[in-house]
């Protein structure tokens, strides 16, 4: 669905003063289909309102705002007038060709390139393009990654909007859970619930974890079959999606009084919580955040913290968050990643500082025997006073009727 118009002007003129800044006089903006919101597939979408559902597309913009911009479709062609506000919109072609019949229809000469997704080409296009392309190209993915990255109110009003509609599903669960029901009839309920209430998709598995099984709760993406038990918690981690924007929200649920292990730990997870929450200001580093999350485990642990996200650390190890937050908008895991800067194989996930009105995701998590998973995650607003909670979902152990 198309966001107001004004929104595309903003993001088009915020692209090309940041091209000028830069020396850039055309940008293609490359992206795959996204149907699971993940890897960075949203750039396209973000700027013209476009999203590929089979095979990839591109988006052609000069500096220059006399040229029209141009939107290559999907390989399948795959199109409604509705979907963009691009006029010039061309059936799937050959992308090398396409770019240099732009340059040669706008009379473009001595170029320099900005490449946004590249991470999405093929390495054979991406040779293609700097061998037959005459243009010096650059990798510019930064300057729409930092501008999604920012979000607008009208944005978090969409954002909200799915944190709301997902609460909805979080009461459900909560009045539906009962000994006996299965993982997969807890998603049938959720999700039903969603969509009545104006959930558009689910940008990743609705992810139901029932019991203590350490086994099982390492692949909580594809727990399915496992039953909710009197005395047990169980964990909910899904988003939805509204306007084309996400919420990522985890919360636990017990079948009745929960143990005092039980509360304990969700009480440690809800103070690393806010004390990530506390470090969310503009001027702040994503490491920063990350760290200050781990230090409630820390403290609480000292040289015994072995089991912080389902990692497994040999005996007496201490161990570091995996990764505890990103952010989420368009994608429900996108730019930028808080805590992943030890994957040094990928840019994206490099440490940031932080900018006002970014929408980040915190999401603490561990793992003992005595409690299964227990994972607290919300969406909050970088302010200079902190964390503001995006969703309407209150932090607390939802208790279930055994």
């Amino acid at each position: 669905m198309l966001a107001p118009q004004s929104e595309y002007d903003d993001r088009i003129q915020a692209v090309r003063l940041e091209m000028a800044k830069r020396g850039l006089d055309l940008l293609v903006v490359y992206s795959g289909p996204g149907a699971m919101r993940y890897g960075q597939r949203g750039h396209v979408l973000y700027l013209s309102g476009y999203e590929p559902y089979f095979g990839d597309c591109m988006l052609l913009l000069t500096r220059d705002p006399n040229h029209e911009p141009v939107l290559e479709l999907d390989s399948a062609g795959h199109y409604s007038p509705l979907v963009t506000w691009i006029k010039d919109v061309r059936e799937p072609c050959n992308h090398t060709d396409l770019l240099k019949s732009y340059i040669a229809d706008c009379g473009l000469t001595d170029l320099h390139i900005g490449l946004v997704g590249e991470y999405s080409m093929s390495p054979t296009l991406y040779n293609k393009m700097l061998s037959q392309v005459d243009a010096e190209f650059i990798l510019a993915s930064d300057i729409v990654e930092y501008l999604r990255a920012v979000k607008s109110p009208y944005e978090m009003d969409c954002m909200r909007q799915a944190g709301a509609i997902a609460y909805e599903g979080i009461k459900t669960a909560q009045q539906a859970t009962k000994p006996g029901i299965s993982e997969a009839e807890l998603k049938a309920e959720i999700e039903a619930v969603c969509r009545r209430h104006g959930a558009e998709a689910f940008p990743h598995y609705t992810m139901v974890t029932a019991g203590l099984d350490g086994d099982r709760a390492k692949l909580w993406w594809r727990a399915n079959d496992g039953v909710c038990a009197s005395g047990e918690p169980w964990l909910l981690d899904f988003g939805t999606s509204y306007k084309s924007y996400c919420c990522d929200i985890a919360r636990v649920f017990t079948l009745g009084k929960p143990s005092s292990q039980l509360q304990e730990m969700f009480d440690l997870m809800y103070q690393s919580l806010l004390l990530g929450c506390e470090i969310l200001r503009p001027g702040a580093t994503s490491t920063e955040v990350n760290d200050a999350t781990g230090e409630a485990a820390k403290k609480y642990f000292g040289d015994n913290l072995q089991l912080i996200w389902g990692q497994d650390a040999e005996e007496g190890e201490a161990t570091e968050w995996w990764g505890v937050g990103h952010g989420v908008g368009i994608e429900v895991h996108e730019f930028p990643f808080i805590g992943y800067d030890h994957i040094t194989d990928d840019d994206i996930y490099r440490a940031v500082t932080l900018q006002e009105n970014m929408v980040i995701s915190i999401e603490p998590t561990i793992y003992t025997p005595e409690t299964g998973p227990i994972q607290l995650e919300d969406q909050f607003i970088v302010t200079p006073q902190g964390g503001k909670q995006v969703s309407p979902v209150p932090f607390k152990l939802f208790e279930c009727s055994a």
